[in-house]
């Protein structure tokens, strides 16, 4: 038995190390083509969702709406109307729940996971903060714990797993649509929050990719969110890929958050080559169809909603894994000058 683990620590050992040879950079054309048969694969999902389950979900609504605007923005070709759609179905589900938001009460399910989703993904469409968001943000700040910290009631890893990810989550929904009359709150509730972060031990790549975005976006000094960057730098595999657990094979899903957060917290320049390796490890796992396979590790207390993706049993984390698969390559591609960034112009009135 011990020789047997022994074999298994030394090839647990070798998958995780890095090689020195620089990665090429990535082919531009192979690059474009796999952003936009992703996006439009997880994108065309959504409207089937909401209809078949009366809801919108990360998986195949909001992170999906977030891929369509970064890639758009790279001058990328996206179902504009699909883009469109989505965002107001979006809205249209959330604007119900301002009531019970703004009432602080638990009729929003995990409100500090499931709320800042959608704001992130009105965000990326440059929705206007209004009502509607000052409710959602109102809902949020509530549940904050007295440590500084959000708390998660529902383990649906990886998408909704764990204290570290809600607070990340949570300090972004404030930073992007905290209402200006309580700024003083939101600076109190913020610094709180990137106390606590600061001093959180994560134990899954979620919480280690998290806890990058989380630093970052509170405002951490520099140096606090280079260490939090390398840790989880220092876990890129062999194969270019980042796993969700140290005992699981890279996927698409770890790979394409963990390259997001560490571009946007401005860790890595998608030059570097961490960063092009995880490109190569994305482009060589891609489906012919435009999707990425990611097995799921979720209890399933959920029946599984059909929305047409594929993968059947394993389709919601495999949608989120190729809506983050697709903004990590979005991003090695220069955004276009306006008009190509503009808005789709969304409004709902409330």
């Amino acid at each position: 038995m011990r020789s047997n683990n022994l074999v298994w620590m030394m090839a647990a050992t070798a998958a995780l190390a890095v090689p020195a040879v620089r990665a090429e950079a990535p082919d531009r054309a192979r690059v474009k083509e796999a952003v936009e048969k992703g996006v439009s694969r997880v994108l065309a999902s959504g409207p089937s969702f909401v209809k078949v389950s009366g809801c919108v979900s990360c998986h195949n609504n909001t992170l999906p709406v977030m891929a369509a605007s970064l890639a758009r923005e790279r001058g990328l070709k996206v179902d504009t109307q699909t883009e469109r759609q989505q965002l107001k179905a979006i809205i249209g589900v959330t604007t119900p729940m301002r009531e019970p938001l703004l009432e602080a009460t638990y009729a929003v399910p995990d409100t500090q996971v499931s709320l800042p989703y959608i704001l992130l993904a009105m965000h990326a469409e440059h929705s206007p903060a209004d009502e509607l968001t000052s409710a959602a943000v109102h809902g949020i700040a509530a549940k904050q714990l007295p440590d500084g910290s959000w708390p998660n009631y529902i383990n649906r890893a990886p998408l909704e797993n764990g204290a570290i990810q809600a607070t990340a989550l949570s300090v972004r929904a404030i930073q992007l649509y905290g209402m200006p009359g309580r700024s003083a709150e939101w600076k109190r509730r913020t610094a709180d929050a990137r106390e606590w972060l600061s001093k959180a031990v994560p134990k899954t790549t979620e919480d280690k990719v998290m806890l990058v975005s989380g630093l970052a976006w509170s405002g951490a000094l520099p140096d606090v969110v280079n260490r939090a960057a390398q840790r989880l730098i220092s876990e890129q595999r062999a194969d270019g890929g980042w796993a969700q657990l140290a005992n699981l094979e890279s996927d698409a899903y770890a790979t394409g958050k963990a390259l997001v957060a560490l571009h946007e917290a401005g860790v890595l320049k998608t030059g570097d080559d961490v960063y092009r390796r995880g490109v190569e490890y994305l482009l060589k796992t891609q489906q012919e169809d435009g999707t990425w396979l990611v097995k799921t590790r979720a209890f399933p207390f959920q029946p599984l909603k059909e929305s047409g993706f594929p993968h059947g049993r394993d389709q919601w984390i495999s949608a989120a894994g190729t809506s983050w698969a697709a903004m990590a390559l979005a991003y090695t591609i220069e955004p276009q000058p306006e008009p190509t960034v503009a808005s789709l112009g969304v409004t709902l009135h409330r």
